[in-house]
């Protein structure tokens, strides 16, 4: 499975990513992978803003999404 469709089908499941589980924000709240391995386990996933979710990538392994997936970043694609 693919990135997109792996955060669709954590979406499908668990529904928008609504207040982050660190700040309590609601303003850009996404659905992040905590082990960083993505695997269809709806509890390894926990909901952060965009901001709390670029501090939490990286603490841990950041780059984890590029490498597994193969994405390139927004600027490389252009």
């Amino acid at each position: 499975v693919g990135y997109d469709s792996l955060h669709d089908w954590v979406k499908r499941h668990r529904g928008l990513a609504k207040v982050c589980s660190v700040c309590g924000s609601i303003d850009k709240v996404q659905w992040a992978n905590k082990s960083f391995e993505y695997h269809r386990d709806l509890t390894d996933w926990l909901e952060l803003c965009y901001w709390c979710h670029r501090k939490y990538d990286r603490a841990g392994d950041w780059g984890a999404a590029t490498r597994r997936f193969g994405l390139l970043s927004k600027r490389k694609q252009a």
